[in-house]
C-alpha cells in the first residue's frame, strides 16, 4: 500500500477484529488514534528484536508466540496482529480494551479459530477512510 509516496504493508482484519474497529467510529478521534498507530506499524510490523530488519512490533510468548501487540499509551485499547510475510499483510486480530488479559484472551480463541490462516492473506482488507488518509498526507 501506498499513500502520499510512502510504503506501508498492507493491512486487513479478521472479521471479529473489523467489527470491533467500526465500534470505534462513535469516536472518530478513538478510531484515528487506532489507523494512525497501526500505519506506523505497517511501516515494517516485524519484530523490533530482528536483528537483520528490526521493525516496531512488540512480539507476544507463550500460546501467542508469532503474533504482535500494540499498545496505546494515552487509551486503554490494545491491538493484536499477526504477518503475512511473504504477501507483506498485517492481519487484525483483535482491538479490545486493555482489561487485564481479555485482549489476549480473545487472540488465543481466534487463533484456534483461525489456525493457519492468521499468517495468511485471505482476510479482508479495509479502504482507509478520506478523512484519516487526507490528514494523514497534510503531515507527511
Amino acid at each position: 500500500m501506498k499513500i502520499n509516496g510512502h510504503l506501508f504493508w498492507d493491512i486487513s482484519f479478521l472479521p471479529e477484529a473489523y467489527r470491533e474497529f467500526l465500534s470505534l467510529k462513535k469516536n472518530k478521534g478513538l478510531q484515528k488514534q487506532v489507523l494512525t498507530a497501526l500505519l506506523k506499524v505497517a511501516q515494517n510490523p516485524k519484530s523490533r528484536f530482528d536483528e537483520k530488519d528490526p521493525g516496531y512490533g512488540n512480539p507476544l510468548k507463550g500460546p501467542l508466540k508469532g503474533m504482535f501487540k500494540i499498545k496505546y499509551k494515552n487509551i486503554t485499547l490494545r491491538l493484536v496482529y499477526s504477518l503475512a510475510i511473504e504477501e507483506e499483510v498485517m492481519n487484525v486480530v483483535v482491538i479490545s480494551e486493555r482489561d487485564k488479559s481479555k485482549v489476549y484472551d480473545l487472540a488465543e480463541h481466534r487463533k484456534d479459530k483461525y489456525e493457519d490462516d492468521l499468517y495468511k492473506d485471505v482476510f479482508e482488507r479495509i479502504e482507509l477512510p478520506s478523512w484519516f488518509t487526507d490528514s494523514f498526507s497534510e503531515k507527511n
